[in-house]
């Protein structure tokens, strides 16, 4: 029978042979397993391609007549324009009509599912596969097609939430803590979160403690409340929607159709509650009859803790989410004013950018006129990206193609987020050899938990992946049993390398990574009662470095001595942020820039909401765990939207022609921080991997100025996106260029530095055969300004004016070298700082830097190959140096190595 990772490579070879269009995972599939010993699968039910004529399949009918926002009608208070609601009604009655004459067509009754009616014309219906013809050639029917259905996760990992091993401290990377102290907590903000629910009855959604909060903002916040919503009901596809309190003055589940949004009518999972805790959970948590800090009570805070949170349940006891699903209930945070709505969710089809009805749905809700404001944050996914499931974890030079992240996020008006790793822990560390702190992730099995062995015990670090062998050897030198036990990452599953060590009686395991990151472990088939816990692969690293080192048959091990406690503390374990190894990125085939921003999701403490599982309930409603994916990060700029909504309306922050949502992302994008490499002089970060770069909302806040993207612009930045997406140069000569505006909305003329820094993919020859590395290389290419046209390194911005700056980028004159490094070309990355050197009259400056992130392509996009183009005959009979992706060693037994 063929092994996992032998399943992985067939996956592989299937894919290579084929296109490279087809395996990411879902955007909230949380990373847990390890990549030696399992494939990383999707979740995501497509439509297969084919159907028996009576089985039944969910389709969209879209329908000729306009949409609500096609005939010309505004999203900012839509619910409040009578004309638009008497639009919508109309709509509604022609699409009762059609679906009179489909019944008379098909002879059966239609199962309709929704009414579609803002953003499209259409029908959401289950109908058998054998009448979709039918219905297609009915007058007024537009078009016909299968809906995608997105399956829910499983948890990644939990707590017991008495003793957290981390807990969120991400708001210190993403500037929420330095927002918060100066008032913008969200407060008056309305968060959607489209997920599997929530716990409402958990700690940190406390009615009583979010009002406690507002009271102590001092300020007088426009709450929504149960009047406002009955009033809009019966605009609402969620029209049976229910009030619970202030914080969560909305829940509807729509899959079920009723109001059950908790965790315990259905199997789908708490992460729902997990999700709605970034974004928002409370500031206090009761303690008493008293109201303590919840950042130093339960250690999770969410970004925008004072926002109300309107929960849009779309996977239930009736399964997972359809396109339409997740559509109308964006709709309904529309119409409900949300300034904020969380997908974290995905579709398994890479890259998948063009024109469906879905994307142009969601387009639409982007460019809609007046003053639309909700902005809609999408995960990038946790498919890795494609090379690291290859053997050599690398492309050949000569390809390009890279790409694992889905719809809807690859929709071009999507705000796709990547995820990075929390650089700052609180828990019970474990001391090493009397001083090394080494905090550990912990997941929940069928052993005990580590500071239950509280006390002084020998290690043995079996430098070896933990198989039966490794131990064996070392056990024969050294005894195991009593011992705490580390073994490495890799060759096996988690949980073999723990069952193969119970015969010995250690006290624990601890599994250290072999990349860098931190490990999520699944160990459902862990049958040991000690603790098994993750660390680094740098904390790892340290130890064998501050260890006594031994020798026993071919395997090195280390000894020392261990201190277990549970006392609770804080430690930052870097300053410069990582990206996290699973999340999805690379370029789709329309060379748009995806992903877009990146913010925290790496090991993120948020809540633990009680839910049904085949053995019982779980969690509770004081309980709090541990994940990590996309899923994460894409609430964090959720709450960080709502948070900078706050600072825009309390401001009045507004500028004519733009859109509240263009601002609110153009200030997300242009004060995110772009982020290197090891260090914070390392090589950049891909742009290609992280977008803009890392979130921070206390320089958004802190912005004077607003950059908007230049009238040449792609679609791609109609709603306020800043970046320069340049397309290909498959002349290999020439130059490209863009412009921006910046908008100075301070009360003095203001200075600014133009500068930018480009680099490309670096090579990397290690293996004999160069590859493409994901680390970066500088490109020493001109870059000029034009500012009303003249040259210029700086332009000088009135009070409350606007100038446009043009960039132009020239390849240079001789490019021989460089060619034959690259012959198929090269991604062109970089970015272009907007700096102001105007101080206050403090001194202090007067404008936060802006940086606008650059994506093009040297040479011919299409021309590098997406597909596997050599064979194993081709590797070893034809003598060719490199071997095919697939990895394929005897392609007739269809062996792996």
């Amino acid at each position: 029978m063929m092994n996992r990772k032998a399943h992985l490579r067939l996956i592989c070879l299937l894919l290579t042979l084929t296109t490279v269009f087809s395996v990411a995972a879902p955007a909230y599939a949380s990373p847990q397993t390890d990549k030696a010993a399992e494939a990383h699968v999707p979740e995501v039910q497509t439509d297969p391609e084919e159907h028996a004529p009576d089985e039944l399949v969910r389709v969209t009918i879209e329908l000729d007549r306009a949409s609500t926002l096609d005939a010309g009608y505004s999203t900012d208070r839509v619910a409040e324009n009578a004309e638009a609601v008497s639009y919508r009604r109309s709509l509604r009655s022609s699409q009762d009509a059609l679906t009179a004459r489909i019944e008379a067509a098909t002879g059966a009754a239609l199962d309709v599912k929704w009414n579609i009616t803002l953003a499209m014309n259409a029908i959401s219906a289950n109908v058998r596969y054998g009448d979709i013809a039918k219905i297609k050639s009915i007058p007024g029917v537009k078009n016909v097609f299968p809906e995608n259905r997105y399956d829910a996760p499983v948890p990644a990992e939990r707590d017991d939430g008495d003793s957290p091993n981390t807990a969120n401290t991400s708001e210190y990377m993403v500037g929420a803590q330095s927002a918060w102290a100066e008032g913008y907590t969200g407060a008056g903000s309305r968060i959607a979160i489209i997920d599997t629910g929530l716990d409402t009855t958990h700690r940190s959604m406390d009615a009583d403690a979010f009002k406690y909060a507002i009271q102590q903002t001092g300020k007088s916040v426009s709450l929504f409340t149960a009047a406002e919503l009955s009033a809009v009901k019966d605009q609402l596809n969620g029209s049976g929607a229910t009030y619970l309190n202030e914080k969560i003055p909305f829940g509807y589940n729509y899959v079920d159709s009723n109001t059950r949004i908790n965790h315990l009518s259905d199997t789908q999972g708490e992460h729902g509650s997990h999700v709605a805790g970034i974004a928002a959970a409370n500031r206090f948590v009761k303690d008493g009859d008293a109201y303590a800090d919840a950042a130093e009570t339960v250690h999770a805070v969410g970004m925008a803790p004072d926002a109300q949170l309107f929960i849009m349940k779309v996977f239930g006891a009736s399964g997972g989410a359809y396109d339409s699903d997740y559509m109308v209930a964006i709709e309904d945070a529309i119409v409900l004013g949300c300034d904020a709505v969380n997908l974290s969710l995905g579709s398994s089809s890479q890259g998948f950018t063009y024109s469906t009805s879905y994307q142009a749905t969601m387009n639409k809700i982007a460019n809609a006129s007046s003053n639309t404001k909700t902005v809609v944050s999408i995960s990038a996914g946790n498919a890795y990206d494609f090379p690291y499931w290859l053997d050599n974890g690398e492309l050949y030079i000569q390809d390009a193609y890279m790409h694992t992240g889905g719809s809807p996020g690859s929709y071009t008006n999507s705000l796709c987020v990547a995820s990075a790793e929390n650089t700052g822990v609180t828990g019970s560390p474990l001391t090493f050899n009397g001083s090394q702190k080494v905090f550990y992730n912990e997941t929940d099995s069928t052993g005990a938990k580590m500071t239950t062995i509280g006390g002084s015990y020998s290690y043995v670090y079996v430098d070896a992946p933990g198989n039966a062998s490794d131990y064996s050897t070392v056990n024969s030198a050294v005894s195991l049993s009593g011992k705490i036990v580390i073994c490495n990452r890799g060759d096996i599953s988690f949980y073999e390398k723990g069952n193969n060590l119970k015969s010995y009686n250690p006290k624990a395991l601890i599994v250290a990574n072999n990349a860098a990151g931190t490990i999520n472990m699944s160990l459902d088939d862990y049958t040991g009662t000690f603790p098994m816990v993750s660390i680094t692969l740098a904390d790892a690293n340290t130890i064998k470095a501050n260890s006594t080192a031994h020798t026993a048959g071919s395997i090195t091990y280390y000894t020392g001595t261990v201190s277990v406690s549970s006392e609770v503390s804080h430690m930052q374990v870097t300053d410069n942020a990582e990206m996290s190894v699973f999340s999805s990125w690379g370029v789709p085939g329309s060379l748009l820039m995806k992903p877009e921003i990146t913010a925290p999701g790496g090991n993120i403490y948020s809540l633990w909401g009680t839910n049904k599982t085949s053995s019982g309930n779980v969690g509770g409603s004081d309980k709090y765990e541990l994940m990590s994916g996309t899923s994460m990060a894409a609430p964090h700029i959720t709450g960080l939207t709502a948070t900078l909504g706050q600072y825009l309306r309390e401001n009045n922050v507004t500028l004519s022609g733009h859109t509240t949502r263009q601002i609110a992302q153009s200030l997300l994008m242009s004060t995110a921080v772009p982020m290197h490499i090891g260090s914070k002089t390392g090589p950049y970060y891909p742009t290609i991997q992280v977008g803009a770069g890392l979130a921070n909302v206390h320089n958004a806040v802190h912005a004077s100025s607003v950059i908007f993207m230049g009238s040449d612009a792609t679609a791609s930045y109609a709603d306020g996106k800043v970046k320069a997406e340049l397309g290909d140069l498959p002349a290999k000569q020439g130059s490209w260029s863009y412009t921006f505006q910046i908008n100075n909305m301070a009360s003095k003329a203001q200075t600014y530095a133009l500068r930018t820094d480009l680099f490309t993919q670096d090579v990397d020859n290690s293996g004999g055969y160069p590859l493409m590395s994901k680390s970066t290389t500088n490109l020493d290419w001109p870059v000029t300004y034009t500012v009303d046209g003249a040259s210029a390194t700086s332009v000088t911005v009135a009070a409350g004016s606007s100038k446009t700056v043009k960039v132009t980028i020239t390849v240079p004159g001789d490019m021989s070298a460089f060619d034959a490094i690259y012959p198929a070309g090269c991604y062109l990355e970089g970015y272009t700082f907007v700096e102001s050197s105007t101080t206050s009259s403090d001194g202090e400056k007067l404008d936060v830097q802006h940086s606008i992130p650059i994506l093009g392509y040297y040479g011919s996009w299409t021309d590098p190959s997406m597909f596997d183009n050599m064979s194993y005959v081709d590797a070893n009979v034809y003598g060719m140096t490199r071997t095919p992706y697939s990895g394929v060693s005897n392609t007739n037994s269809m062996t792996y190595t």
